[in-house]
């Protein structure tokens, strides 16, 4: 009896050393876009604004927001030190517009770039080509993981997976205990992010805290230890779901 054969499937071990686009890949005689700085809370763009700039963050924090869910501003993306952001608008059909808002969560400092030269650069760099595909790839996986947890309508469940996508984000180890991830995020930004009022994201993380799964204290960052939380909500998902026996 002829053997099936079972077509190769491809493989992804190689990914994992690919790299996302960062502050890294721009030239370093500071010839290639300008540098700008702002005021906490100030605004970088309106949603009737052109998408004709792309940033990349050097010092703060950029909140991105978009829409309304539930009543509510969305925050559609908080963007970190050394990482681009605007570029997701730059391939708009409806006039090239924003369609959001972005605005300075502390005083912050970006190098702008029009999409002109960014694109130039981008044809003459194979290496940045590269990493702005990685980038992109990034940024599918977070929206289909937001849209994930937008799902549960729970909200341990919704919280608990926004944690985890941003531990894995954006979050550092700064603890002494191994496992640990220290998150710089408010519980107003978890609120905006998981479109739940900011009572219920306090009253949730409270819970979560009692469980021993995070920990934070006032003005403190939030300590996420997320092997314990996923464990915990993939317990909590099998009680709630539980499989009948065959």
């Amino acid at each position: 009896m002829r053997k099936k054969q079972v077509p190769d499937l491809p493989s992804h071990g190689a990914c994992g050393q690919l790299v996302a686009l960062t502050l890294q890949h721009l030239p370093r005689d500071r010839k290639l876009g300008s540098l700008r700085r702002y005021e906490k809370g100030e605004r970088i763009w309106a949603p009737e604004d052109f998408a004709d700039r792309v940033y990349f963050l050097k010092t703060g924090q950029i909140v991105i927001r978009t829409g309304k869910i539930q009543g509510r501003d969305f925050v559609l993306q908080l963007v970190q030190a050394e990482h681009p952001f605007g570029e997701l608008c730059c391939c708009s059909v409806a006039g090239g517009l924003r369609h959001s808002a972005a605005y300075a969560v502390t005083e912050s400092a970006a190098i702008e770039i029009t999409l002109n030269d960014f694109l130039q650069y981008l044809k003459a760099h194979q290496g940045a080509l590269l990493a702005f595909m990685v980038s992109m790839c990034v940024r599918l996986t977070e929206a289909q993981r937001s849209t994930e947890m937008l799902s549960h309508r729970g909200a341990e469940a919704r919280l608990g997976r926004l944690l985890l996508q941003l531990t894995a984000r954006q979050g550092r180890v700064e603890t002494k205990d191994a496992g640990e991830v220290t998150l710089r995020v408010s519980h107003q930004e978890l609120a905006e992010m998981a479109a739940m009022s900011r009572a219920h994201v306090t009253v949730t993380l409270g819970k979560l805290r009692k469980e021993r799964l995070i920990r934070y204290r006032r003005n403190r960052l939030l300590v996420v230890n997320p092997g314990l939380l996923e464990r915990y909500l993939a317990g909590s998902a099998r009680a709630r779901y539980p499989v009948s026996g065959t």
